[in-house]
């Protein structure tokens, strides 16, 4: 009932904005006279961002008329509907570059069952001994950037763009081992505790994919808003080898999804704009709602006792914040070359690290610091960073 209340205040708060941006902006009316005049009132027009030699956008003196009126009075690079010949589609496809920070519990710190603080972990110096030196925090695992896919479609109408943007990246992988004595340090597994062994090693996994429609409203001023629907799902495993009963070998694994779907609203600001290059400034905000879960399997000769699978799923209400910086080239009348900077801060995650506190796979050794035996439960208390970039090539018709 409390998310369910704080979603629909939430998407009130949104769909306020959303009217409040779209319907207050200034729409000046478009210049539907000769383009090859050369005398046009500055404040009735709107140009495009280059000019094209089928007539489409004619100007006796194009350098002038986009240097006086886009420079200095601050229009906004969009098309006039002269002779039914204004672009109605514009697509790009192209590669994103994209590398992941984890804040929150990223790793237990302190004490057993402890919120991370600083650079807590949870593999410690010691023999079955969670309040030992830290010998595997957040600051020790990295994740390259990863190549993936960017695809971006607008729809254009008089007064109004609808925008679709995908992209995906996956293949995200970091492996740290630790080697030392046998009963020289420990690991937290779900609900027990392992040790008595001389290696061990953590891998963590994770991909996300982003999908979003938004309807932006054409303005003649430097400002564009729009509001639209946005989904996100990121993916994360954890498994933990030990070689406790013999060679390396699995002791268990974590896995959790979360599919983010809600509200957005955002705008575009047009920053720098020439005769060929446009840069552009956006920033997005939405309020989703989470549908998250998580699997934890402990593998056998992991611990006496042990459950094999537990599970848990559950929703809860999350954030999304996406800015970005993006530049684009005209290469010519169709085709242009367009290359920015993303940053992605999604909040109110389930990640696989911050499932340990909570759930008991163990059936006979209690331990209190974590929770009673059996029990389950899912955490969804981290935010995740993502930021990297990208380059598309346009064709607008």
């Amino acid at each position: 009932m409390i998310i369910a209340r704080q979603l629909k205040v939430g998407y009130r708060i949104v769909l306020t904005l959303s009217i409040i941006m779209f319907f207050t902006v200034e729409s000046k009316e478009a210049f539907t006279g000769d383009w090859d005049s050369e005398t046009i009132s500055s404040d009735r027009v709107r140009i495009t961002g280059f000019s094209s030699s089928d007539s489409t956008f004619r100007f006796t003196k194009p350098d002038q008329v986009f240097n006086d009126i886009t420079q200095r009075e601050g229009y906004q690079p969009v098309c006039l509907n002269v002779q039914s010949r204004c672009p109605e589609w514009t697509a790009s496809a192209g590669l994103i570059f994209l590398t992941r920070q984890t804040g929150g519990q990223f790793f237990q710190g302190g004490a057993i069952g402890e919120e991370m603080e600083g650079e807590g972990g949870i593999i410690r110096q010691g023999n079955f001994n969670m309040g030992g030196a830290s010998l595997l925090g957040s600051k020790d695992v990295n994740f390259d950037y990863r190549a993936g896919y960017n695809i971006d479609v607008t729809r254009h109408y008089q007064n109004i763009d609808l925008h679709f943007n995908h992209f995906a990246v996956g293949g995200w992988n970091s492996t740290n081992s630790i080697n030392g004595a046998a009963g020289s340090f420990s690991i937290a597994a779900p609900g027990f505790l392992v040790s008595n062994f001389t290696q061990a090693r953590m891998t963590f996994t994770s991909s996300i994919a982003s999908a979003e429609l938004n309807a932006k409203r054409k303005t003649d001023s430097r400002f564009t808003p729009f509001v639209g629907l946005r989904w996100v799902q990121l993916n994360e495993g954890l498994l933990q080898q030990t070689n406790l009963v013999g060679p390396l070998a699995p002791a268990y694994k974590i896995d959790t999804r979360n599919d983010l779907f809600g509200l957005q609203i955002g705008a575009d600001v047009l920053i720098k704009s020439t005769e060929r290059f446009q840069l552009t400034g956006t920033g997005k905000f939405a309020i989703a709602g989470n549908a998250a879960r998580n699997q934890i399997r402990s593998f056998p000769g992991a611990g006496a006792g042990n459950l094999a699978i537990i599970e848990s799923g559950g929703t809860n209400t999350a954030f999304i914040f996406d800015f970005a910086l993006k530049g684009k080239m005209h290469l010519s009348d169709h085709v242009a070359l367009t290359g920015g900077y993303n940053i992605i801060l999604l909040s109110q995650l389930a990640l696989t690290p911050g499932q340990l506190k909570g759930n008991q796979m163990s059936t006979g050794v209690p331990i209190a610091a974590f929770s009673p035996l059996g029990s389950q439960t899912l955490d969804t208390n981290d935010f995740l960073i993502v930021h990297g970039g990208q380059i598309n090539l346009e064709v607008t018709w």
